[in-house]
């Protein structure tokens, strides 16, 4: 650290650090420290929305072979519908020509168009804020309409990007329904 002492108008005299530049090491040190400090915390925020989103069935991690769930653009959780249908011990039909598919479970029974808000449960219409979608060979349904539709519970934790389902009623973790429900 430098002071100054005036000695005269216009000269300045300056008096060393007498600690040998300790105390300027010392706030290098704890801005280096404070900027890797901000640059982890920053890659791991930007590491949890890179994951992939994770899909437990019963308490059973369910596994994507070729397709991934992905969130739409209106914030809802699409998932490609055999593989969940099918954990959850349902049957899923698929059929080309009107681009249907109904899923059916117990006494309920699921029917959603490709490209349609409008849906059917037990012969019921009903409508959902986003619509199923055909993404190569693999039809995705929004899992909270579909899984409540068969009587599940669904939940979704943001913080780990998992939805649960659980046709007991017992998923595991509390609701964050801002994102991915």
């Amino acid at each position: 650290m430098k002071s100054s002492i005036p000695l005269k108008k216009n000269k300045v005299f300056y008096v060393k650090n007498m600690d040998g530049g300790k105390t300027e090491m010392r706030r290098i040190a704890i801005m280096l420290t404070v900027v890797l400090a901000v640059t982890y915390l920053l890659s791991l925020s930007a590491l949890a929305s890179e994951l992939s989103i994770r899909v437990v069935v019963n308490g059973a991690k369910i596994n994507f072979p070729d397709a991934e769930p992905f969130i739409d653009e209106n914030s809802r959780t699409q998932v490609p519908i055999r593989f969940v249908g099918e954990a959850l011990g349902a049957d899923v039909n698929w059929d080309g020509n009107t681009k249907k598919v109904t899923i059916s479970l117990n006494e309920r029974k699921v029917v959603l168009q490709i490209g349609n808000m409008d849906y059917e449960v037990n012969g019921q219409k009903r409508q959902m804020d986003t619509v199923a979608l055909l993404m190569g060979d693999r039809t995705f349904v929004p899992v909270r309409f579909v899984s409540e539709a068969l009587g599940a519970t669904v939940k979704w934790n943001a913080n780990i990007r998992t939805v649960y389902i659980d046709m007991n009623g017992d998923a595991m973790v509390s609701p964050d329904r801002r994102k991915g429900q």
